[in-house]
């Protein structure tokens, strides 16, 4: 059971990582950076920084631009970005919790249930070993002698052991086989 929440929990992290480069691309892909545009400059480090327009930027020539959305400067704009996908990262963590949780329940309530299954069966193979004992029984002596009636009596409750012992190991929890 541990190998299988650690398999789902690695592949919830991968997905969660999909999820937050597919969030960038998409943010990347709706805003359009102006790099052939006069650029500001950042007071807090001196450096040069573009502007991004979350829109679409029309050129009308001689360094004019309209620019169908807001526009940011491009610090800020990746600064809003990622504290969105920070927040989003914290609902599906939030998400990914609830759901090991309930697969936590769901392990539990699968254990006891196989135990549970696994004491009827015991306490039935017992119930009709003592039925096959009983009609054995009431056959005439000369016949609970013969070696065939020995052997059929020994394959069957072999055959009830067999059938009504518990699993040792389990199946994997996935589709049932047909």
């Amino acid at each position: 059971m541990k190998a299988n929440k650690t398999s789902i929990k690695n592949y919830s992290l991968m997905m969660i990582a999909v999820g937050a480069l597919a969030f960038e691309a998409t943010a990347s892909v709706r805003a359009q950076e102006i790099t052939n545009y006069p650029s500001g400059i950042s007071s807090a480090t001196g450096l040069t920084v573009g502007f991004v327009c979350e829109g679409v930027i029309q050129d009308k020539g001689d360094n004019r631009i309209n620019c169908s959305g807001p526009i940011y400067r491009a610090d800020e704009y990746a600064a809003k970005y990622a504290r969105q996908s920070s927040e989003q990262l914290v609902k599906v963590n939030a998400a990914l919790d609830q759901l090991n949780a309930s697969l936590d329940k769901l392990n539990r309530t699968s254990e006891a249930t196989r135990n549970v299954l696994g004491q009827q069966a015991e306490e039935s193979g017992k119930d009709l070993k003592a039925y096959i004992g009983k009609q054995f029984q009431e056959l005439p002596k000369d016949m609970q002698k013969s070696a065939a009636i020995q052997n059929l009596r020994k394959s069957l409750t072999d055959y009830v052991d067999q059938r009504s012992k518990a699993p040792d190991n389990p199946p994997p929890p996935g589709p049932a086989a047909p």
